[in-house]
């Protein structure tokens, strides 16, 4: 059985950062509480307005970023490493990593506990996304697009909505088409899978 579940932007909470603005579009469990790091996995966007900061701490859990619009550097002071993030392509690192970030961006970000594994990816517009596996699949549309969740069922999701799909089996046979007829030339959304471990 797979539940799917949609989110607009009504639904998110928005907050502050030390950097600038964040807005959660998903916790679970849903009761929840970020703040006091009771949860299992988030799924959130976050501005990076000052062009140099630390990102927050994340004691026992796993991060994945990825901006949105412009390339950061990320200065990672545990292994003393130094990374430029490009738009649409994950950067992973562990929670309790001292980073420090240069530029400003829009961007991505998935957080999980041990409990699980976890992907993040952006979805072009030139070939249909299809992906078969995940326990908990996040689709965050960056425009209009449709998914297609096996063979008759059908979701269209409109831009800024976050799409929420849990399958009980880690068969689903998921598809995700752009809405639009001229050629787009950025990614249509971003996708982000966990796997129970």
């Amino acid at each position: 059985m797979t539940i799917v579940t949609v989110r607009k932007p009504s639904d998110y909470i928005l907050s502050d950062w030390s950097g600038g603005k964040t807005q959660q579009l998903y916790l679970y469990p849903e009761t929840g509480d970020y703040g006091k790091r009771q949860f299992s996995y988030r799924l959130s966007t976050a501005t990076v307005a000052i062009r140099q900061t630390t990102f927050t701490s994340l004691e026992g859990y796993h991060r994945i970023i990825m901006t949105l619009d412009k390339p950061i550097t990320l200065s990672n002071i545990h292994d003393n490493r130094e990374t430029t993030v490009v738009p649409f392509k994950p950067y992973a690192f562990e929670g309790n990593s001292r980073i420090i970030s240069q530029g400003t961006c829009r961007d991505m970000n998935l957080i999980f506990d041990d409990h699980y594994k976890g992907d993040l990816q952006a979805i072009g517009s030139d070939v249909p996304f299809k992906l078969t596996g995940a326990d908990i699949q996040l689709i965050y549309a960056l425009s209009e697009l449709t998914i297609y969740l096996g063979k008759q069922e059908e979701l269209r999701l409109a831009e800024n909505h976050l799409a929420i799909i849990e399958a009980n089996s880690s068969v689903l046979d998921l598809q995700i088409h752009h809405n639009q007829k001229q050629e787009y030339q950025r990614p249509i959304a971003v996708w982000a899978g966990l796997w129970k471990k």
